[in-house]
């Protein structure tokens, strides 16, 4: 895949004739060596994925070379469609480890349904897209869109780790799925960890990253007694190659693949998908669009588009925005479907102007801890941060420990979780020039709430431990405590225990959280 990337930047003429080399070699060799149980048979779809590619593109007259190679990679690789729906998927923390119960392995195997219905046309590979992620959801699901992972398949609570490397290929894995089946949930996926998971575990400089992010974390340290459980003591410090060096390679592909897939063009060209939303402009073959937006802070995208012949632009219209509307030109802005494509005709210069108006909104989690989400982006309890420098290496790279300046067992005032707006106030800050949106310094938003301390909430291996059954009761005064994007955060807590006024006290009947 590198490679194929090589060449759509640059072109170059060697890159082709490589390839070609590579997959005769590698079809060779897996007759007498099959995939089997190795790390390349975990990850067929990959190399399926790029043999497609060719295909597509680049054949050389070897069509019936690619499609039997797609096949033998098919046939010799993990059955990921079974895993899934078979009595070993881990249903709970993994108490042993496999290549199949591995964290980045399964963020791969999420496109491998979808990559195969290309060459089976089976429908059941392209349903198993979605029950792969729905088993995930239900088994492994955290607030921030991925799945816990601290190596391996970690079940659901919020303290558990998930690999920066599985963040990555979780996001392309959802691109590629919405590049092939169309359905916009794909490409929210891919966003929700785009302006979430990833930025939560890279610091605001980018020059230090975490090997495991925690939903609910109260520090970054080295750690011998660690609640995660198939990695080492270093795995949350923050740093150049915490734990291990795989995600320090791999991590700066997140956002450019995020990049390369927020305008995708049909097979003839004729249409062009506008799936993420983010500042970019790209120009194929005459047509130009540029997208001017603070998107995800901003509930407003500017598109302008320069067509020399009549395309089709397709717009992704969020499935949580309930009143969005588009502007074409001066026109009179109207309403468009939520959770849908919006087709629009381009000949000649058009401006769209699209607006997706933002609410809060709750979900129920771990032990019914609550989840709060404004838009795409998920919002966390700020923590002070204290940073401490371990080591230094060349350039800006340095290893630290992060540890929390103030409380962070805290509990928050939720009355109805239909209404959250009663209790949560959002404050539109507005990003400033020269600052790092995904920081606490320049975060662009914040939500305001109240909260208790709830006393009996406390460290387990050096961890939050499990939030407490919600609703809690918990005497302590109320505070003002700001929510920020899980993204801007080092540390944080994300799925918060919640209190009412029925709760606050001891009493005789049964709370509801409305």
């Amino acid at each position: 895949f590198a490679l194929r990337q090589y060449y759509e930047a640059t072109g170059n003429s060697s890159v082709l004739p490589a390839m070609f080399k590579f997959l005769h070699t590698a079809h060779q060799r897996m007759f007498t060596i099959p995939l089997g149980e190795t790390w390349s048979g975990a990850r067929w779809q990959d190399l399926v994925l790029t043999v497609h590619w060719l295909l597509d593109y680049h054949s050389n007259g070897e069509e019936q070379f690619l499609w039997d190679l797609a096949e033998t990679l098919h046939e010799q690789g993990f059955d990921w469609k079974g895993w899934y729906t078979g009595p070993d998927f881990p249903k709970t923390s993994a108490d042993k480890a496999t290549l199949y119960t591995h964290g980045v392995n399964n963020g791969q195997a999420l496109k491998s349904g979808g990559v195969w219905y290309r060459q089976s046309h089976n429908k059941s590979d392209w349903d198993s897209s979605y029950q792969r992620i729905k088993t995930l959801d239900t088994y492994h699901g955290q607030a921030s869109g991925i799945f816990a992972c601290d190596e391996h398949l970690a079940g659901t609570m919020p303290s558990r780790g998930t690999e920066l490397c599985t963040v990555v290929e979780a996001m392309f894995s959802y691109e590629v799925l919405f590049g092939i089946q169309g359905d916009i949930m794909f490409a929210e996926r891919a966003e929700q960890l785009g302006f979430n998971a990833l930025p939560a575990t890279i610091t605001s400089d980018m020059w230090a990253h975490q090997y495991l992010q925690q939903d609910n974390e109260i520090n970054a340290i080295h750690s011998d007694d660690h609640i995660w459980v198939f990695d080492g003591p270093d795995s949350t410090l923050y740093g150049l190659a915490p734990n291990y060096g795989c995600c320090t390679a791999n991590f700066n592909q997140g956002w450019p693949k995020l990049t390369q897939n927020t305008v995708m063009v049909s097979p003839d060209g004729n249409s062009f998908v506008i799936s993420i939303y983010a500042p970019v402009s790209i120009e194929y073959k005459g047509t130009v669009i540029s997208i001017d937006t603070n998107y995800p802070f901003n509930e407003t995208v500017m598109v302008n588009a320069k067509c020399t012949e009549t395309k089709t632009l397709i717009f992704r219209i969020p499935s949580w925005t309930n009143t969005a509307t588009v502007r074409i030109n001066t026109y009179t802005p109207y309403p468009v479907t939520s959770g849908d494509l919006h087709n629009i005709q381009c000949n000649g210069e058009i401006k769209v102007t699209l607006h997706f108006p933002m609410t809060i909104r709750v979900q129920r989690r771990y032990n019914n801890a609550a989840a709060i989400y404004r838009g795409p982006l998920l919002y966390s309890l700020e923590i002070m941060e204290e940073f401490k420098e371990l080591k230094s290496y060349e350039f800006k790279s340095k290893d630290y420990q992060v540890t929390p300046g103030t409380p962070w067992n805290y509990a928050i005032h939720l009355t109805n979780d239909s209404q959250p707006e009663i209790d949560l106030k959002f404050v539109n800050i507005g990003w400033m020039e020269g600052t790092v949106p995904f920081s606490i310094a320049g975060a662009p938003s914040k939500i305001m709430a109240t909260g208790r301390i709830v006393d009996s909430w406390g460290i387990s291996h050096n961890a939050a431990s499990a939030p407490p059954m919600s609703p809690v009761t918990t005497n302590n005064k109320d505070t003002s405590v700001i929510l920020l994007p899980f993204g801007a955060t080092d540390l944080r807590i994300s799925e918060l225990p919640t209190y009412n006024d029925l709760c606050s006290i001891p009493v005789m009947y049964s709370c509801n959280q409305g």
